[in-house]
């Protein structure tokens, strides 16, 4: 699949120090392509959607302002179930031109599963 132009990029985080690296990427690609940013937090079913809630939020409005002051435009999205699934129809329904998945921190298996996931389900190109 060849990527002509990126005007949307999806931002799929866990919230952990490897986040900040990874959606320091996704907001360095929208500024130099002038896209718009989803940055997507998804609880996993088995975690009950209240775990670490306050350290979600604080992250996720830190990266909200530092994309505010990049002036790239910016939606964050909390959903809670299947990670891969929901990375993937959010990517497909908001017809992002690109996902950004982080690959390492802590719960690596988990995350390379979710990787995994994504690479299968979705049909957007995604940056590793």
């Amino acid at each position: 699949m060849v990527m002509t132009s990126v005007r949307r990029v999806l931002c799929a985080v866990d919230i952990d120090d490897a986040a900040a690296g990874v959606f320091a990427d996704a907001l360095s690609l929208c500024r130099r392509h002038h896209a718009s940013l989803v940055v997507l937090h998804v609880v996993p079913f088995e975690q009950p959607f209240e775990s670490g809630a306050m350290e979600r939020n604080a992250r996720l409005r830190y990266f909200h302002a530092l994309a505010q002051a990049a002036l790239v435009d910016i939606r964050v999205r909390v959903e809670h179930g299947d990670p891969a699934s929901i990375i993937a129809a959010e990517a497909a329904e908001r017809r992002v031109d690109l996902i950004v998945l982080g690959t390492s921190g802590r719960g690596t298996d988990r995350r390379a599963s979710v990787v995994q996931g994504v690479l299968r389900l979705a049909d957007r190109p995604t940056l590793l």
